[in-house]
């Protein structure tokens, strides 16, 4: 006889703390203690508790929109405890009830093709419908899991091609020190070459400080530092690991996008090919940006092994087939294309040969800064 009454509050406990969990996870952390919201949550649970005691099963319906109306407005108190903007307290204070309330008599219709059930039947409903409340909230913090885990592997990414892009630059400074201190020793040296007329051995030694002043070369000097960090690092990483490597960066020192973005855009692609040319005897990259009248243009383009190319179709069903050395390949473009979609632009891909070549255009609000070349 109390069996039902006890099973009903501990099914409506665990959906309104599922609840608090998508609450704090579609509008944001909570502003303070989480006590004040608790409050309202625990009120909605002690009107839920005392509807779902006092109607009867075929009132259930019938005060369905009227139960539906007074959690989204507890919902929507709730939520100013939480750091969010107001968009995604209305939208989740009206979107999670809606999403219990039509799944539940969904799955009661399901179970049982009326609406017209018992106290049980309803009970039955009520339990299922919480518990896949409770799947969609797990599959919703895997994703935002998984999202987090991702940006925070990209940021990692780029903390490093900042210490590289230092790096450079600490070497090319004491590279200067060092030369300066000593250019003394070296105009004497030089002096008295060119004296004795000793070219080449003039033009040697020349050659000597050259190289050494080419000590942690800078390949990328756009202006741009944050692009510079991440193509210098992509291509002293490239280097050394013995893939020839080409580039052509005609880019302004300004561009109307965000870091991050550029940083998925870059990183992804160059993953790509750097995976792909570890499988061919000649592993050879070519990067090249170019900006023009607010116009980002930027290829990629590496040797692959054609054998192992994967068949795919492309969204624009115009290109060739592309290839894949794995799913982090294709995943790794869905990601450029997504960020491309921000800027109103596209990715485009083809092969040629034992070439692939990954083409992304983005549209960038016009720099005042002209482009380079």
């Amino acid at each position: 006889m109390w069996g039902e009454p006890i099973f009903l509050l501990l099914t409506e406990a665990a959906r309104i703390y599922i609840y608090m969990r998508c609450c704090r996870m579609c509008i944001g952390s909570y502003k303070v203690h989480k006590r004040p919201a608790a409050v309202i949550f625990a009120m909605l649970w002690g009107i839920d508790c005392l509807i779902g005691a006092s109607v009867s099963p075929k009132m259930a319906v019938e005060v369905a929109p009227s139960l539906y109306f007074v959690e989204v407005l507890l919902l929507f108190g709730a939520s100013f405890f939480y750091q969010g903007t107001a968009i995604r307290r209305i939208l989740t204070a009206i979107l999670l009830p809606m999403a219990y309330g039509v799944g539940k008599w969904t799955i009661i219709f399901t179970l049982f093709r009326t609406m017209d059930v018992n106290e049980r039947q309803l009970l039955l409903g009520t339990v299922v419908s919480a518990a896949a409340l409770g799947i969609l909230e797990i599959c919703m913090e895997r994703f935002r899991r998984t999202r987090q885990e991702q940006e925070r592997e990209w940021l990692e990414q780029e903390i490093r091609m900042y210490e590289n892009q230092f790096q450079l630059i600490r070497q090319s400074q004491q590279a200067v020190r060092s030369l300066r201190h000593d250019m003394k020793h070296h105009m004497k040296m030089l002096a008295d070459m060119i004296g004795n007329g000793e070219r080449d051995n003039a033009l040697a030694y020349l050659a000597s400080m050259g190289a050494f002043m080419d000590k942690g070369e800078e390949y990328v000097s756009s202006g741009n530092e944050r692009t510079d960090s991440i193509l210098n690092y992509m291509i002293s990483r490239a280097k050394a690991a013995g893939i020839a490597v080409e580039w052509d960066i005609q880019i302004p020192e300004q561009l109307d996008m965000s870091p991050f973005d550029s940083n998925v855009i870059l990183s992804n692609l160059f993953e790509n090919a750097y995976n792909a040319v570890q499988e061919v005897k000649d592993p050879r990259l070519y990067i090249r940006m170019k900006y023009d009248r607010g116009i980002l243009c930027i290829t990629m383009r590496n040797t692959y092994s054609a054998s192992k190319a994967k068949a795919a179709a492309l969204p624009s069903g115009a290109a060739p087939a592309w290839t894949a050395a794995s799913e982090e390949h294709g995943y790794g473009l869905k990601n450029i294309r997504r960020v491309a979609g921000k800027y109103h632009g596209e990715l485009t891909v083809n092969t040629e040969g034992d070439m692939f070549e990954a083409n992304v255009i983005l549209f960038l609000q016009e720099s005042d800064t002209p482009s380079a070349g």
